[in-house]
């Protein structure tokens, strides 16, 4: 089940159950004795992959505050069983760069050796999750819809992975809103649409789950003009085609950043 060996752990926990069956604070019990049994250690050390910088930082802003916080609740460290275990927090900034998240989901665990990974990143968590899973280090992620990270990685959800999980509410749970609010309009129900190039915004455009499938099962135009690279600051294009196109609505996957860019131009 693991490609990477360890001593049996006790009462028979494996890392996957440990997960599976138990929540954060259970994971974070737990975690002790997993430590203890790969490397006698007295130290829990969890790998946290985040946004601090780039396009995607507004997504992190909280980290700073939240992990000050968690620090100074853990500034004694966890005693279970009698034993106290150090708790030691390993931060990395992706920069919002897939690439970059790959090479830092690496880091944490090659050479810092986290016994945790958590993710705060979509598009980072599809190279982390494969790391993990081949290394055999439990990985939670967040921050974007599941079937990037299911799909993405050509599992599904009955058969999900060995050893990373992701937590997260699904691009079909957003859309069941959005045309909720939609259909209430009195707007001709022509519906532009433009999507990042990435795993979250190809879960999106799905033409069966996302929003091409949404539009035409409620009976919607769809204006489709198609995926933009992350680093895009000109949507002309993407302007033109709505306008052409007569589109009383916008919607698809893009971050504040590249709205705010194509409002201005429109």
């Amino acid at each position: 089940m693991s490609a990477h060996p360890s001593q049996p752990l006790p009462a028979a926990l494996t890392r996957r159950q440990l997960i599976v069956g138990s929540g954060c604070a259970a994971t974070l019990a737990g975690m002790p004795a997993l430590a203890q049994a790969q490397a006698g250690a007295k130290t829990i050390k969890i790998g946290y992959l985040t946004t601090l910088s780039g396009v995607r930082a507004n997504f992190g802003e909280a980290d700073p505050w939240s992990l000050e916080r968690v620090r100074a609740a853990l500034k004694d460290g966890l005693t279970i069983g009698g034993t106290n275990y150090k708790v030691e927090i390993v931060v990395r900034d992706t920069q919002s760069d897939a690439n970059r998240g790959a090479t830092m989901s690496s880091e944490l665990l090659l050479r810092e050796k986290v016994d945790l990974l958590l993710v705060q990143d979509s598009d980072a968590a599809l190279a982390a999750g494969q790391l993990c899973d081949v290394n055999g280090v439990p990985m939670v992620s967040t921050m974007g819809p599941w079937q990037a990270i299911t799909f993405g990685r050509g599992s599904t959800p009955q058969k999900g992975f060995p050893f990373s999980f992701h937590f997260f509410w699904g691009a079909d749970d957003v859309l069941k809103n959005f045309f909720g609010v939609w259909d209430g309009l009195k707007v001709d129900h022509t519906l532009g649409t433009f999507y990042i190039d990435s795993g979250p915004g190809h879960a999106f455009a799905d033409p069966k789950t996302g929003i091409p499938g949404g539009a035409t099962q409620r009976g919607y135009k769809e204006i489709n003009s198609g995926f933009f690279k992350i680093a895009t600051d000109d949507f002309g294009n993407q302007v033109s085609a709505f306008k052409n196109g007569k589109a009383a609505i916008v919607s698809g996957f893009a971050y504040a950043n590249h709205f705010a860019t194509f409002w201005k131009q429109a």
